[in-house]
């Protein structure tokens, strides 16, 4: 009996192990062969490729070697490896250009040829556009100057002819510098007239003296007198500042303002407004005067 229970019991030298199935692999082993794949396939070319490639280099290898045996007969017929009336022959073949669009032969030329020319008018526009700033700064510059300049000789004709000018009537005066005139009496009545109102309100015993009021009536009459609209000075305003002699006037055929003074200064007084000095006569201005204009000096 004890011996069947030790046939019934399996040696434990003897025992057979259940199979546990594959072994599941770590995240860097999947990892290292994953890439290991894409390496292999990407070994692999296209068929489109290949084709190219084998294209390519058919095109660069020259059939007109000497084992040729077309190259054996066409010599025979006489021919002569160069270009014709050449010594030197083209080294390469003629490159061949394959179509894959689906757009019409020519399309690629003209798309090209419009961006060219849009490319170029853009450019164009930027350098005018450039080139307009430009000459707006100038011409503001300029209308400064001008202006700066025709005021000196308005206060120029002032000084050589202000006594003479009060007891003339407004509009009897030149009209190159008669504005000069109306926008400094129209300044002064301004201003007498607000400190009359501010005398007023001070104190009402004080009031404006007798030599006020008559300056005041004498440019209140005055005004009364030439009543209406005075069109020269209005059509003299209307001029050009700028010098016509300088290139800077749109306007070339019109009569511009400080030429117009300037040459009232010579012909009036002798006097040149770039000398800053008044001549003897006019022998002597234009003996020893250059010119009318800032550029002549």
């Amino acid at each position: 009996m004890s011996g069947n229970i030790e046939n019934d019991l399996d040696d434990y030298m003897t025992m057979t192990l259940p199979d546990v199935g594959p072994k599941i692999d770590s995240y860097v082993k999947k990892r290292t062969r994953k890439l290991n794949e894409q390496h292999e396939r990407s070994k692999t070319r296209a068929p489109l490729k290949v084709a190219e490639e084998k294209r390519i280099e058919g095109l660069k290898t020259s059939i007109l070697v000497e084992q040729n045996k077309g190259m054996k007969m066409m010599k025979l017929m006489g021919y002569s490896q160069g270009g014709l009336g050449k010594n030197q022959g083209r080294t390469e073949p003629v490159s061949l250009t394959f179509k894959e669009d689906r757009t019409g032969i020519g399309h690629s030329t003209t798309v090209k040829r419009k961006l060219e020319e849009a490319v170029e008018e853009e450019t164009k526009r930027q350098q005018t556009e450039k080139m307009t700033y430009q000459e707006r700064v100038r011409l503001f510059h300029d209308e400064k100057k001008y202006e700066g300049q025709m005021y000196a000789c308005q206060r120029i004709c002032e000084l050589l002819e202000g006594d003479e000018a009060e007891s003339k009537p407004l509009r009897s005066i030149n009209v190159v510098w008669r504005g000069f005139l109306v926008e400094r009496q129209t300044a002064e009545r301004e201003k007498l007239i607000r400190k009359q109102i501010t005398d007023r309100t001070e104190t009402i015993s004080h009031s404006i003296g007798p030599d006020d009021y008559k300056r005041k009536d004498a440019v209140i009459e005055e005004e009364d007198e030439e009543d209406g609209p005075d069109e020269e000075l209005e059509e003299f305003n209307s001029l050009k500042v700028y010098n016509s002699m300088l290139g800077t006037a749109t306007d070339c055929e019109s009569i511009e303002k400080l030429d117009r003074l300037l040459k009232y200064l010579r012909d009036k007084h002798a006097y040149c407004f770039w000398c800053g000095c008044a001549y003897d006569n006019q022998e002597d201005l234009e003996e020893n005067c250059p010119g009318i204009h800032e550029e002549d000096h």
